[in-house]
């Protein structure tokens, strides 16, 4: 058992390399260790959007004096939508609720430095939109 993990822990650290080398870095690291990933016991705000894919996103906000103290998500997908969400609740601590409604594609995009050819991560960027707004 204890040399499976130990295999287990060696893939993924190449995987984690061989994504950097196609992948901007935030992408590796917020889709594979998203620091804001969890939920928020009785959130002051609350989203959840489904999708045919299996990427359901929930976003959790804790507000105080008018700003985002605290943004948690939870989401099943893929890294990118991880990221994407990791991204945006990363994005959206210390802003007021006005300040949080520019977080769009483009800003996370900017975010993640997405260049073309992870174009294609879209469509999980724009379930995170649709989800947040």
């Amino acid at each position: 058992m204890e040399e499976d993990i130990e295999i287990i822990e060696k893939m993924n650290a190449i995987l984690r390399e061989k994504a950097k080398e196609i992948y901007s870095e935030k992408i590796v690291d917020y889709g594979s260790n998203p620091q804001n990933y969890g939920t928020i016991d009785r959130p002051d705000g609350y989203a959840r959007m489904p999708d045919e894919c299996g990427k359901d996103v929930e976003m959790f906000l804790r507000v105080e004096q008018g700003k985002i103290e605290d943004s948690k998500f939870t989401a099943g997908g893929c890294i990118f939508t991880v990221a994407s969400c990791n991204a945006a609740a990363e994005m959206s601590k210390g802003k007021t609720l006005h300040e949080c409604l520019r977080i769009n594609v483009s800003s996370i995009v900017e975010h993640l430095g997405i260049c073309l050819k992870t174009m294609y991560i879209v469509p999980c960027l724009l379930l995170l939109y649709f989800n947040v707004h």
